[in-house]
């Protein structure tokens, strides 16, 4: 098969800009949420098409509206209603997918769709669902070719079709030889990021082969760090999400036998990469003045590639244990951390059904919230909850509560549910827009990330995500403020698990491990009834907007 083709345009250098993103609401599993991230205009073998719904970023992936993208390409696709199944078909081959499954089919012969890049169900609030598919993995499949031109995505059979130029120009990588592709002997089989302390982020890249020579540098207007590893092609992603002091995103590609990673972030100081026993160690700055040197070291380099590649630490935490959950320093022990269980007395929240007896979701966020809570003071934290019985506080209350006992942190711990759908399943945490600035010197979205990550660690759950909505309880809060769905109540086989008082401490050790993660970088502000009134005032403007 013929190999896709990136433009250096979304590899390199340029950032996903937004076209009206802010207007568009979609839903998919049951949830309804506002749509953050790039919308797309879609060519095929150069025809703009008018579609539905436009080609968006889903988990890192860009997925198209099947039906209009390939019916514009002659193929013939269809839909199986029962067994959720898209049939693709073109030129003589046939690609099955499963809606909200990683397994396809591609002229009979089971295959994996690389990072989990699901097809979807999305709709636009108001209008029709669409089956969305990751347009990487179909088209490569059926020999085409798609080239992304930030805001523009093309797709062609056809053997050369002329692209406009980027509305936005490119850096220019650099100059490749004039020589054929050079045949690499090395890849970057796997890529893993952790905060370091004092503003440095450690990335470790694995290699296998002989790679060559590294290259980095840092570049302004947006701020990125680049490093180039010559003689290596990648297995790995080509989008992470890292979010941690500042970088935002760490990007991969591949040209001209060099592996290219482009770190985006708010600001980098300084970097250096160490290459030894083909393990690519990258540590990058984010505090003081920015410079534009990057060390390189490969002195530790070996000639000839160890036997067993090193060990590189997952970037998902491993299970919590609570022998393991370290005490609380002296600066935290003061720190106020407030749990939320979710729901409560006349609002039972979601149900399900177990063994023939409802269960409700109240009572199991209950009993999540009062072991976290026991897990943070039996390490020497300072905690209360908004609820210890079955009571129910108003969401305002919950948000009040933290806020006037000068908290901390704020943990809101739900269950999620969709009836329609008892398939669905997974993890996921959620943080608001409103209120993820760096007022308490932590931002909300980095706190989703520490919980989430122990989260899938410990549970072994299906990653959901850190996502961003503007829920009450997590808007109104000026402190650091999140709201875990630990799994969803309308799936009998997670509900049969978080109704395990083992499975339940489980969850309290994750919780309580992504919190004390972040509990360090906390500093209380002395300028809090300012920042409430700052709150209260852009509630009240972002509430009269909706």
């Amino acid at each position: 098969m013929k190999k896709i083709l990136f433009s250096v345009a979304l590899i390199f250098i340029i950032i996903f800009n937004t076209i009206s993103a802010s207007a568009l609401t979609i839903q998919y599993d049951g949830i309804t949420t506002k749509y953050s991230g790039s919308i797309y205009e879609l060519y095929v073998n150069g025809k703009k098409l008018i579609l539905p719904l436009s080609p968006i970023i889903f988990n890192d992936r860009a997925l198209v509206p099947v039906r209009e993208v390939f019916e514009a390409l002659h193929s013939k696709v269809t839909y199986q209603e029962k067994t959720k199944c898209v049939d693709v078909e073109y030129e003589g081959n046939k690609i099955s997918l499963y809606i909200d499954k990683p397994t396809a089919y591609i002229n009979g012969k089971k295959t994996t769709i690389p990072d989990n890049a699901v097809p979807k169900l999305i709709n636009e609030v108001g209008k029709d669902a669409k089956t969305m598919v990751p347009v990487r993995f179909i088209s490569e499949s059926l020999n085409m070719t798609v080239d992304f031109q930030d805001p523009r995505i093309y797709i062609s059979n056809q053997e050369e079709t002329a692209t406009p130029t980027p509305t936005v120009k490119p850096t220019p990588a650099p100059t490749p030889s004039a020589t054929a592709a050079p045949s690499v002997t090395s890849k970057l089989t796997k890529l893993t990021f952790s905060d370091s302390g004092n503003g440095v982020v450690t990335t470790k890249a694995t290699l296998t082969g002989s790679p060559g020579k590294v290259d980095g540098f840092i570049l302004n207007n947006p701020t990125r760090l680049v490093v180039d590893i010559y003689n290596c092609n990648y297995t790995v992603s080509t989008a992470y999400a890292v979010d941690i002091n500042g970088i935002s995103k760490i990007r991969v590609g591949y040209e001209n036998g060099r592996t290219r990673l482009v770190f985006d972030a708010e600001n980098i100081s300084s970097a250096n990469a160490v290459l030894k026993n083909n393990v690519l160690t990258i540590t990058a700055g984010t505090k003081g003045s920015l410079t534009s040197k990057v060390t390189v070291d490969t002195s530790g380099q070996t000639s000839q590639p160890t036997a067993t590649p090193t060990v590189v630490p997952s970037s998902t935490p491993a299970a919590a244990d609570i022998t393991k959950i370290p005490y609380a320093e002296h600066s935290n022990s003061d720190k106020l951390i407030v749990i939320d269980a979710g729901h409560g007395g006349k609002d039972g929240g979601a149900s399900g059904l177990l063994d023939g007896d409802t269960i409700l979701e109240k009572n199991l966020t209950l009993q999540m919230a009062l072991k976290t809570a026991s897990v943070l003071k039996s390490k020497g934290y300072k905690v209360k909850l908004t609820r210890e019985t079955d009571v129910y506080p108003t969401l305002q209350a919950r948000a009040d509560f933290a806020n006037n006992s000068n908290a901390a942190m704020f943990v809101s711990i739900h269950i999620n549910s969709v009836a329609s759908n008892p398939t669905a399943r997974g993890t996921e945490v959620y943080y608001a827009s409103l209120n993820n600035d760096t007022s308490y010197g932590l931002k909300s979205s980095y706190l989703a990330k520490y919980i989430q990550d122990y989260m899938i660690g410990t549970l072994k759950s299906e990653n959901r995500g850190v996502k961003q909505s503007n829920h009450l309880v997590t808007r109104s809060s000026i402190m650091p403020a999140v709201l875990v769905e630990v799994g969803f109540i309308s799936n009998e086989e997670e509900l049969a698990k978080m109704v395990s008082s083992s499975y339940q401490q489980k969850v309290a050790e994750a919780i309580a491990s992504g919190i004390i993660k972040g509990i360090n970088s906390v500093k209380i502000p002395s300028n809090r009834s300012e920042l409430l009134k700052e709150r209260k005032i852009a509630l009240e403007e972002w509430e009269n907007s909706q």
